[in-house]
């Protein structure tokens, strides 16, 4: 064939057209959140229903119908190609931009003042390990990086809290570091190391999981469903450890090809420093997939390092 015609000629024949609802009124899911030098918070999302207009009244809402903000559509923006261009409408399935907007945030509600019931979205995992971050104090500061300052690594730790909701930035009783929770060590570790490249210098502690307490005022602690694929001849040793780690074994099925799939609930606290030992155990052919899963009971004390470590 020369081109896609026919594919895509099916696609029109049998694929049935979206129900958009035109006459109702307007409202977003917000999906995205980027920022923007010239325009501040931007918003991007599909419209769900209605037409949205410059100058129309809109709330924010959040997944339980609580107001968020109140707000002005002062600019619209829609894609053409990889470009935001500015329009004066939009309708029912086109996917939009809007700036300007302070407390609004990734699976809130904008509609029109009318609507009262925000539209079903996923919630955003919750901040599960935390690591405080300061200024590098060590005979060797100032060797690497130019940015060494407490007040430079706050802006670019709170710049980035702007934009990415599963970051949560905030100032310890000293004021003289910071608390930097995340949803796992690669976050944490992928912008720490942003940070590194981009010139700052800073000292990090050890990474501890982020508790809270039920309304009985019981500890909780976050979990993560894992779920690991290894070689047969490893299987044995994977469960272990994870066992050691108060992980409880929820599934275990062969997936072929000498391979097996083990699933677990494990708490957070048990997984932090487990990636390299897995690695060791596996010889590097295992795969481990986290996902955060609930907060729930406390598990008590989880078994240390036993050994000595060369740092």
């Amino acid at each position: 064939r020369e081109n896609l015609h026919p594919l895509l000629d099916m696609v029109l024949a049998h694929v049935p057209a979206p129900d958009v609802q035109q006459d109702a009124p307007f409202s977003m899911l917000a999906t995205l959140l980027q920022s923007d030098p010239y325009l501040g918070r931007i918003l991007t999302g599909k419209v769900y229903s209605g037409t949205a207009k410059v100058n129309a009244p809109v709330r924010a809402l959040d997944l339980n119908g609580k107001v968020m903000e109140n707000f002005r559509l002062t600019k619209l923006l829609s894609f053409r190609g990889v470009d935001r261009i500015p329009v004066e409408s939009a309708q029912a399935g086109d996917i939009i931009c809007i700036a300007g907007m302070k407390n609004a945030s990734v699976a809130d509600t904008i509609a029109d003042p009318s609507v009262t019931t925000p539209i079903e979205a996923q919630p955003i995992d919750p901040p599960t390990i935390a690591v405080t971050i300061s200024v590098n104090d060590s005979p060797l500061a100032g060797t690497e990086g130019k940015k060494l300052t407490s007040t430079m690594i706050r802006e670019r730790l709170m710049a980035e809290a702007e934009t990415n909701v599963a970051i949560r930035v905030s100032d310890t009783a000293g004021k003289e570091a910071f608390e930097l929770a995340g949803r796992g060590e690669l976050q944490l570790g992928v912008l720490i190391e942003t940070m590194r490249r981009e010139g700052f210098e800073l000292s990090v502690s050890r990474p501890r999981v982020v508790f809270q307490k039920d309304e009985e005022g019981n500890l909780q602690e976050p979990y993560e469903e894992v779920i690991v694929d290894v070689d047969d001849e490893f299987s044995g040793s994977v469960v272990e450890k994870m066992q050691k780690r108060k992980a409880d074994m929820t599934d275990m099925r062969p997936s072929g090809h000498g391979k097996t799939r083990i699933t677990f609930i494990a708490p957070s606290r048990g997984l932090i420093g487990y990636q390299g030992q897995f690695l060791t155990d596996t010889r590097g052919t295992g795969l481990m997939n986290r996902l955060f899963s609930h907060y729930g009971p406390y598990k008590g004390d989880i078994q240390s390092r036993q050994k000595g470590v060369l740092v």
